[in-house]
């Protein structure tokens, strides 16, 4: 249907006896097009008729736009100049085309292309003039997203961190962006245009058979070497090829140098051979230590027994009856032979307490019974020292998860190193209790203490507080040493607190055994 206020024109080259018949088919023709607006113009430019489409795309009623001027369907202040500016366009040139915004008469404005073509008679008058309006809204809409889109690519291309280039399926150069052209170390004009030219020889051929199959839809990546100026630099190389209507018409190169990485890898690797090779050696001190230890314990320990030996001998009268004053002498010699056993005895147990294949397992046992028990057996040795042993037990019993015969030899250490350095006096206290999820057991004393700045040292093996003919107390300075060791294969933590002249308090914390 047209909607008309003004007649249409004769169409050109129409049959003259046949007027009505061509406007007929041209009303026909105007009324089935929905897809343009068709607009009839009066010589001002006022709309005259419009079809179907017109009212489809325009959305205007016809009363309110027919007989009104060009410029109702142009949005703003320069709707009117830019109307005129169009039809006088359309009238010098023959016709005017045009995209631009437009309005719709709900008010919203489309982007359209508007095709103006002056309408003249066979004398040259002007009769008015035609406008066919599209409405490509959709289209900018796509147009733009795909212009969005193709410079996020675009920048995601020149701005990537990682030199990427593009390829022909033939390995020619297309483009390559800012960061392979610094890895390259030239220009874009300088670059080689075939891919493989950037490769040393006997890299290409892998090159080649990872792009073949990059070409053929299948990405995939290699580490190879990139020649820039005669320098070698590792690079790793991923190849994904480029599709377009699901044929592959190109591949992507994505290089990165891997020179820092390379060197680091080199670097660990060359740090762990040094560390397996200080291990290895390592490993071999401790054992020749061990081995040398054991030794020594061994050539010490016979010549010593058959000190002890004659000793026993003397002293049960084999040799003939002893004055008081030898026999207090070779009460001497044993007790030194005794003192000389048990640092022998330090020496050997130190080499061997991480020896574990024989190890027992860690079964619960009784703190209390083990406290009381090992308390019994020093309460003789303090009371020839001259001090007071304090025992307090838990109450109700602690069950621990420990071995018994290893604990006993760190509890008996520590009880010895708190007798040895406690003056006469003194007072030694072993206490044991559950402090929490865990069991606690002390050794107190009242002894000489050990300053500040020597407590770290303690755990060293060989070391005493005390140096030289100084010395107070005779032993190996090995005993917390293999407490340390000890308590490390019993799941335990060993700790020590001392103030200097006021005496030392060593702690164990032991794991609970489970009910």
């Amino acid at each position: 249907m047209i909607r008309s206020a003004i007649p249409f024109p004769a169409l050109p080259g129409a049959c003259a006896a046949e007027p009505a018949a061509a406007e007929d088919v041209y009303r026909h023709f105007a009324a089935q097009v929905r897809e343009y607006a068709i607009l009839l113009l009066d010589a001002e430019g006022r709309i005259g008729s419009w079809n179907l489409g017109a009212e489809h795309i325009l959305r205007y009623p016809a009363e309110a736009v027919v007989g009104a001027p060009l410029a109702r369907l142009y949005p703003g202040p320069e709707a009117q100049p830019r109307a005129e500016r169009h039809l006088r366009r359309a009238r010098l040139a023959g016709h005017c085309e045009a995209q631009g915004w437009r309005v719709r008469g709900d008010g919203r404005r489309f982007w359209a292309t508007m095709v103006t073509t002056a309408l003249r008679s066979a004398d040259g008058g002007l009769l008015g003039y035609g406008l066919i309006v599209r409405d490509l809204t959709d289209r900018k809409r796509l147009a733009r997203q795909y212009e969005e889109k193709r410079q996020r690519y675009r920048s995601l291309f020149e701005h990537n961190p990682a030199a990427i280039c593009s390829l022909d399926l033939d390995g020619t150069l297309r483009g390559a962006n800012a960061a392979l052209l610094r890895l390259a170390g030239c220009s874009a004009a300088a670059l080689p245009r075939p891919l493989l030219r950037w490769l040393p020889a006997r890299e290409a051929r892998r090159v080649r058979v990872a792009f073949l199959r990059a070409a053929q839809g299948v990405p995939g990546g290699l580490t190879t070497a990139f020649l820039r100026g005669g320098e070698r630099v590792p690079i790793e190389v991923t190849l994904v090829p480029v599709t377009v209507a699901r044929r592959c018409v190109g591949v992507y190169a994505v290089l990165q140098d891997v020179s820092e990485r390379a060197a680091a890898q080199a670097a660990r690797e060359a740090a762990l051979r040094r560390e397996r090779q200080a291990r290895a050696a390592a490993e071999a001190a401790s054992r020749a230590r061990g081995d040398l230890l054991a030794l020594v314990g061994h050539e010490l320990r016979t010549p010593l027994n058959a000190i002890c030996g004659f000793a026993d001998l003397l002293r049960d009268g084999d040799a003939g009856a002893l004055s008081d004053v030898q026999r207090a002498y070779l009460g001497r010699i044993r007790e030194r032979a005794r003192d000389l056993e048990r640092i022998i005895d330090d020496i050997l147990r130190y080499s061997r307490v991480d020896e574990a294949p024989g190890t027992p397992p860690l079964r619960p046992l009784d703190l209390g019974r083990l406290v009381e028990r090992l308390a019994h057996e020093t309460q003789r040795a303090a009371g020839e020292r001259g001090l007071a042993l304090e025992l307090r037990l838990p109450e109700p019993p602690v069950l621990v998860l420990s071995d018994a015969e290893r604990l006993g030899l760190v509890v008996q250490h520590l009880l010895s190193n708190a007798l040895k350095f406690t003056e006469r006096g003194g007072v030694v206290r072993l206490s044991a209790a559950r402090a929490g999820d865990a069991a606690r057991l002390l050794v107190e004393d009242t002894g000489i203490g050990i300053a500040p700045e020597q407590l770290p040292l303690v755990w060293e093996p060989f070391w005493q507080a005390e140096r030289g003919a100084a010395r107070r107390a005779e032993g190996s300075g090995m005993g917390l040493s293999i407490v340390q060791r000890l308590c490390a294969g019993l799941g335990a933590e060993v700790a020590l607190e001392s103030v200097l002249g006021q005496g030392t308090c060593a702690a164990l914390r032991l794991p609970l055994a489970t009910p």
